[in-house]
């Protein structure tokens, strides 16, 4: 039997096979249960329902779930941005659908182009108090980046891409010729405010050299000049 444990982020191995495809439809049928029995739309339901599948995958035993069978993308939004609030940094089922190969596809427009207005758990993982480093599982499944989803306030993909220093996810959106020099409308914090902001050396040097324009001002007036000045006491990161 093979199992992953969210704990360790590792595989767990057992001599006995014999029951592990029993095993595989007892969790998927409680997966079933769950899901039908919340109404996701209501916040206290979803966060019940996150508190019971954590304790379900945490030991997740037989093949993985096809996690379409069971959630729309617009449920599995809700759910990925629930689960960035709710668990303090582990994000285990964010880890879980990662691990399953769950990918998001957008929604199309008339023109069979991605529809871009969305909020996503990368805009939700962004507004964190407890922001930390890059969560490379999140951008496993917000991998299309010819999609520079953009939420209610102007933050992009990209935004947060700049702000995690994740410099081949920036680099991939930049090859699809999305703007380096977008802002977000709260504070007017371009890409390059962000990586300047946030120690990101390598994705700044990738911005400037993709256009992004260092006299570009945020809504104080700073440039990427005053942003480097204002942290000259912190080392910038690679």
């Amino acid at each position: 039997m093979v199992w992953f444990d969210l704990d360790t982020n590792e595989e767990i191995h057992d001599s006995d096979d014999s029951d592990y495809e029993e095993c595989g439809q007892e969790d998927l049928a409680k997966l079933k249960s769950l899901r039908e029995n919340v109404k996701l739309e209501v916040r206290e339901e979803r966060i019940q329902l996150l508190r019971q599948l954590h304790s379900l995958i945490v030991r997740w035993k037989g093949p993985f779930p096809d996690f379409r069978d069971f959630f729309r993308p617009e449920e599995m939004d809700l759910l990925l941005s629930e689960d960035v609030e709710y668990n303090s940094g582990r994000q285990k089922l964010i880890r879980f659908v990662a691990r399953c190969g769950y990918k998001d596809e957008p929604e199309l427009d008339e023109n069979g182009e991605p529809s871009l207005n969305r909020h996503t758990a990368l805009h939700q993982y962004h507004r964190c108090p407890w922001f930390g480093e890059m969560m490379p599982e999140l951008f496993q499944i917000y991998d299309r980046f010819d999609a520079n989803y953009v939420d209610e306030i102007g933050v992009t993909h990209l935004h947060v891409a700049s702000k995690l220093g994740c410099d081949e996810v920036v680099q991939k959106f930049l090859e699809h010729e999305h703007d380096p020099n977008c802002v977000e409308q709260r504070e007017g914090q371009s890409a390059l405010h962000l990586a300047l902001l946030y120690g990101r050396r390598k994705v700044a040097e990738l911005l400037l050299r993709n256009g992004a324009k260092p006299s570009l001002a945020n809504r104080w007036g700073q440039t990427a000049l005053h942003v480097v000045c204002a942290r000259h006491y912190m080392p910038m990161t690679t």
